[in-house]
């Protein structure tokens, strides 16, 4: 089995998801990812559930996340749990990026649901969004 690179360099280009989401792959394991997503102001993900469990750490910007029927401000330093199977989704307040960590449980193909490609407007109210970041 071939893997991406040990090493991502900052300076390779981002790779767009979607109109207003790009993403720089970081790390892609056998059991683990790591994408960083970047968000242009006002852009949202309708609601949506993965397989997989995921962590996201807020880098720059400030979003407003919603996890199941929670939902919260985040800003830089900020962290979360995403659960596999719990409905997620984001608004982006602020533009910015969060660092998106999949755990992948061996499986080295990419998680195709997370793209961040379904969008409706004012889908910051839904719950039940595609929170496809691979996409991501």
């Amino acid at each position: 089995m071939v893997l991406a690179t040990l090493f991502q360099s900052a300076a390779e280009p981002l790779q767009p998801v979607r109109e207003g989401i790009r993403k720089r792959p970081l790390i892609v394991g056998e059991g683990l990812q790591a994408d960083e997503i970047f968000f242009e102001e006002g852009v949202t993900t309708s609601g949506h559930a993965h397989d997989l469990e995921q962590a996201a750490y807020q880098v720059a910007g400030e979003f407003e996340v919603t996890l199941g029927d929670e939902r919260r401000h985040v800003k830089p330093g900020d962290a979360y749990r995403i659960p596999a199977g719990t409905p997620h989704s984001v608004r982006c307040l602020r533009q910015g990026s969060y660092l998106l960590i999949t755990a992948r449980g061996g499986h080295v193909e990419t998680d195709p649901a997370h793209n961040h490609e379904r969008h409706e407007p004012g889908d910051h109210d839904h719950h039940d969004h595609e929170h496809g970041h691979h996409d991501h």
